[in-house]
């Protein structure tokens, strides 16, 4: 679309992934900027397609890396060079705000990823995340948000 906004609970596009050079204002664009642990955090300008129940996945890292939300990832070879190794984050809260919606959750040391379930109506909105450590102070963003309509 022509104004930014990513468009969820689509029937063809569920689940979506939102990743960090979806936001507005974060400038995160660069696997190895999120290895790195950047501290920056923003909105996700969203279009809700249909009311109902939608579930939130926050990530540190994306699926595919299967890692903890506190953990490092170990340097990584690939077909331009190499990844640094993916910086630990003291994650222990994550916190996600779309519409009226906004909510809290404790990590265990071992969570891949905190989830929230929000009942949303359709039309256009911001969604922001927070990562915080044991004692409340902001990290950064969720990387990675993986939306589903239920």
């Amino acid at each position: 679309n022509d104004c930014g906004d990513v468009i969820i609970g689509k029937d063809a596009d569920t689940p979506s992934q939102l990743s960090p050079a979806d936001g507005q204002d974060s400038f995160l664009d660069q696997g190895g900027q999120v290895r790195r642990g950047v501290a920056t955090n923003g909105v996700w300008n969203v279009v809700v397609d249909r009311a109902g129940d939608y579930e939130f996945e926050l990530r540190r890292w994306p699926r595919e890396a299967d890692a903890a939300l506190a953990a490092g990832l170990p340097a990584h070879k690939h077909t331009d060079g190499e990844f640094p190794p993916g910086v630990a984050l003291p994650i222990a809260k994550a916190r996600l705000k779309i519409g009226s919606f906004d909510e809290s959750r404790a990590i265990a040391a071992d969570d891949k990823a905190v989830m929230f379930t929000a009942m949303l109506k359709p039309g256009r909105t911001q969604l922001q995340t927070w990562f915080y450590d044991a004692e409340r102070r902001e990290l950064c963003g969720g990387y990675y948000v993986y939306v589903r309509r239920k």
